[in-house]
């Protein structure tokens, strides 16, 4: 049962995502917050229910886009 899960580290809006089944975790991709275009990447740990920030960040800041 999907009960509630903690919140990003950084609020954002409009951000890419994908699901790792696998290994159990989101990921969310830049997006952009009120003031600015994001390029950092943050991973949900599904399990774990816990945000961390991956140690790199795309090439640059991108929002609403998608991956092929």
């Amino acid at each position: 049962k999907w009960e509630s899960m903690t919140p990003m580290n950084k609020p954002r809006a409009y951000f890419g995502s994908m699901l790792d089944y696998f290994h159990k975790r989101i990921y969310a991709f830049g997006g952009s917050n009120s003031t600015k275009c994001l390029n950092d990447i943050e991973v949900y740990d599904i399990e774990n229910d816990a945000w961390k920030k991956v140690g790199f960040n795309l090439p640059s800041p991108n929002f609403a886009f998608s991956f092929k």
